[in-house]
C-alpha cells in the first residue's frame, strides 16, 4: 500500500506559512503607511476634504476591527 505523505525534507504547510508572516506583515504596514500618508496630504492641501476623510478613516477602521474580530473566532 502507497502513502499519500509527502517526503521528510519538504516544509510543512503551516511552516511554510510562517515563513511568510512576517513578510506580509512589513507589506501590508507599509501599504497603509503610504495610504495615510497620502490621505494625511490630501487633508493638508484640500481643507474641505478633511472631515469626509475622517468619516471614511472611521468608517475603515470599525470594518478592519469587524473582520479581524470575525476571524479570530473561527
Amino acid at each position: 500500500m502507497t502513502t499519500l505523505n509527502p517526503p521528510t525534507n519538504s516544509p510543512q504547510p503551516q511552516q511554510r506559512r510562517q515563513q511568510h508572516d512576517p513578510l506580509l506583515i512589513v507589506l501590508l504596514a507599509t501599504v497603509a503607511g503610504l495610504v495615510v500618508a497620502a490621505t494625511m496630504y490630501l487633508a493638508y492641501t484640500h481643507p474641505r476634504l478633511a472631515v469626509p476623510l475622517s468619516v471614511g478613516g472611521t468608517f475603515l477602521s470599525s470594518l478592519v476591527t469587524m473582520c479581524a474580530l470575525m476571524l479570530r473566532r473561527r
